[in-house]
């Protein structure tokens, strides 16, 4: 039965909606002349004082929620998550009607979708889902979702991670991607995922195996489970009561893999990146997207026709598909397990910045699933006008990049004003706003300092073999890097997915970013006692 999407990319709304963020750019960035012209530059001086304002409580707020998070983490890496499922009677669960009769009829689908990663590569994260503390990997079913186009050597690779790990888990399928077909988009892993998704639902119900038993876990290729991972995600989808409406994601991902190997402005990027994901699931868990590494149901990846080929950022897409098949129902439920990932690198220091770089103007163009969501939005006649009006002004501030247009604001706004408005260059605020500003953006970069404990919790010191030159520097200057940061890797590659959509251009590949050395190890801080216990269980 073909499904009907809630949104339509070749509808004359849709390519709008596609231009909408650099409509708002372009506005906020000319508003200096604008309002000059106008005579309304007032407002912007208020928009301006209010942004500082604003952007100094965000950076507050995110420090509150990593204490927070810090306390969870503990919390749920000490839990027996084990103990708890096996003492769970599934008839007593609530909405226990489409769940299995016991928990060994439960099984786990995860997808990792690859490219050209070497076998190191994926036998490393394939080894981590292997040692998890989870007593039934007997219902584990890995799906390696390859590209046609790697090449002859992917297949010799998917044969050799079969054998070394076919005892492990209840079975590895490899579906590959066939090179070519119209309307997708190469570079990002939608495509693969779709193939892979479709194919699995085929294998599934051939061997009989009721969509509802499974739980779905899309995994980048990248990524290392703390041992604890897939019993603390069963324990929390099989006891929440909206476990059909919900999508359930590690709450702690830190990108520490190759951390110390990257040039200073990738690791920069990496642990602001980290403690940003971290901390929005305390202070904003009822906005929070799929993003990365996420699972749900089987069910309803069939029910929302699994990823689409032609858009790209398939993990945000996932979210906003469900949301819109489910009539606004969905949202995400975490448990605060770290999930450890790799930064984009290179063969050198300009190849790994440029890396970077591409991989950010793929990010940027993961503005377009605004297009879709505001479309569906209005679309969808079942979601409450509370929810749309919530959900929509949501997704534009997310699109809507506050340090971007506030960073070429702060800089060129006065002078422009000055230029246009003579009088103001004499006045209290033209000598006044500059300085609260900076005193306010002063205190916001301080906050650097009491995150950078943060940043050494989750990432460590800098190992021994590092100068005592490189030692100085991460701890004292490189977190002011992020300045630098802002106007390179926040600002140029947005800016250019912006313009790239407002124009209409359609991308049809995307750099493919294949992240980091392999390595064997120890990389869980703290975790001896955890694996000790994983030993225990499995023995």
């Amino acid at each position: 039965m073909k499904r009907i999407k809630p949104y339509n990319t070749q509808t004359k709304s849709f390519a709008f909606y596609r231009m909408l963020p650099g409509i708002i750019t372009i506005i906020l960035i000319t508003s200096p002349v604008w309002t000059s012209l106008l005579g309304i530059y007032e407002v912007l001086l208020v928009y301006l004082s209010f942004i500082s304002v604003f952007v100094l409580f965000k950076g507050l707020q995110r420090l509150t929620a990593l204490f927070f998070t810090t306390a969870y983490q503990k919390r749920d890496e000490e839990t027996d998550w084990v103990t708890k499922i096996n003492s769970l009677n599934l008839k007593n669960l609530p909405n226990p009607q489409k769940l299995p009769k016991n928990i060994k009829e439960l099984y786990h689908l995860v997808f990792i979708p690859t490219y050209k990663e070497p076998l190191e590569y994926l036998r490393r994260t394939i080894k981590t889902i292997a040692n998890q503390d989870y007593p039934y990997k007997n219902r584990f079913i890995l799906v390696l979702a390859c590209e046609q186009r790697a090449g002859p050597e992917r297949y010799d690779v998917t044969a050799q991670i079969k054998k070394e790990f076919k005892n492990q888990f209840y079975d590895i399928w490899d579906f590959y991607h066939p090179y070519g077909i119209p309307g997708e988009i190469m570079g990002d892993a939608c495509a693969n995922l779709r193939w892979a998704g479709i194919e699995s639902s085929k294998k599934l119900h051939k061997l009989k195996i009721n969509p509802h038993h499974v739980i779905f876990t899309k995994s980048d290729s990248d990524g290392k489970y703390h041992p604890k991972h897939f019993s603390a995600l069963t324990y929390k989808y099989l006891t929440d009561p909206d476990r059909y409406y919900k999508f359930f994601s590690a709450g702690v991902l830190i990108y520490s893999n190759n951390y110390w190997d990257v040039p200073a402005l990738t690791r920069v990027f990496s642990s602001a990146l980290t403690l940003g994901v971290v901390a929005e699931w305390i202070y904003d868990k009822g906005k929070k997207q799929s993003f990365s590494n996420y699972s749900a149901t089987f069910h309803l990846l069939e029910q929302i026709d699994f990823w689409d080929a032609s858009l790209g950022a398939e993990d945000t897409f996932f979210y906003w598909n469900a949301f819109l098949h489910l009539n606004g129902k969905f949202s995400g439920e975490v448990f605060y397990l770290p999930l450890l990932m790799d930064c984009v690198e290179g063969k050198n220091t300009f190849d790994a910045l440029k890396g970077l770089y591409k991989q950010q103007i793929r990010w940027g163009w993961g503005a377009i699933i605004m297009s879709v969501a505001i479309q569906g939005i209005i679309w969808n006649r079942k979601i409450p006008l509370w929810i749309k009006i919530e959900k929509a002004f949501g997704v534009l501030a997310r699109v809507y990049n506050i340090i971007m247009t506030f960073s070429i604001l702060m800089a060129f706004t006065i002078p422009i004003l000055n230029l246009f408005n003579q009088e103001l260059e004499y006045s209290a605020i033209s000598y006044n706003l500059p300085r609260i500003s900076s005193y306010l953006m002063t205190f916001t970069v301080l906050l650097q300092i009491p995150g950078k404990y943060f940043i050494w919790k989750y990432f460590g010191a800098p190992p021994k073999e590092k100068s005592i030159f490189f030692k100085a520097f991460w701890w004292t200057f490189e977190p002011f890097l992020e300045l630098l940061l802002i106007w390179t890797y926040y600002l140029l590659p947005r800016l250019q997915a912006q313009f790239e959509m407002f124009i209409g251009k359609k991308r049809v590949k995307f750099f493919a970013a294949i992240e980091g050395k392999v390595g064997d190890e120890e990389y869980y801080q703290d975790s001896s006692q955890t694996n000790k216990d994983t030993k225990n269980i499995q023995t």
